[in-house]
């Protein structure tokens, strides 16, 4: 692929993360649903570009959630955590030992969930009220997972657009 159009097919997963964040943000209901959605397009940078252009596009892509996405909530779960997913995920799967996987992949989603509740009651206090021990540990329990669901619907997408939407767009 020549380098126009790495950049080309760079801008335009770029331009569909940006409209997945936008829609997070108009869609109440649905802010987690597509800020997961936007998670995707990394991934395909990757295959379709390579690793080093991948690490470009979660840089840039970051730079300007951060710049244009007005809800900095969705902002930071995107940059601390499914924009870089892809990315990680690529070489934890490099491992080919799925237990092993697994627990690497839980314990980087556990080390995002912490910085993020870190930043979060640091500059957002009074939005984390959660009492008690048992609902904390709850939560943490369906959050976990939750993550094993999205990181399984993440590799069927995967395997759907290699298999698929890539034959059919390369053609």
């Amino acid at each position: 692929m020549r380098t126009s159009n790495k950049i080309a097919f760079t801008g335009l997963m770029l331009a569909l993360t940006m409209a997945m964040l936008f829609l997070a943000v108009l869609m109440p209901l649905n802010r987690l649903f597509f800020t997961a959605i936007s998670s995707v397009f990394v991934a395909v940078v990757i295959m379709e570009i390579g690793i080093g252009y991948g690490w470009l596009f979660y840089i840039a892509s970051s730079l300007l959630v951060l710049l244009l996405i007005p809800m900095k909530s969705i902002a930071l779960l995107y940059t601390a955590f499914f924009g870089i997913y892809g990315i990680i995920k690529g070489y934890i799967e490099r491992i080919h030992d799925r237990w092993i996987e697994v627990i690497l992949k839980l314990l980087f989603f556990n080390l995002s969930l912490f910085i993020l509740y870190k930043i979060a009651s640091a500059f957002l206090p009074n939005e984390l009220n959660i009492s008690g021990r048992w609902p904390v540990t709850l939560l943490w329990l369906a959050a976990q997972v939750a993550f094993l669901v999205y990181d399984y619907a993440y590799t069927l997408f995967l395997r759907l657009y290699h298999n698929r939407i890539r034959k059919a767009m390369f053609r």
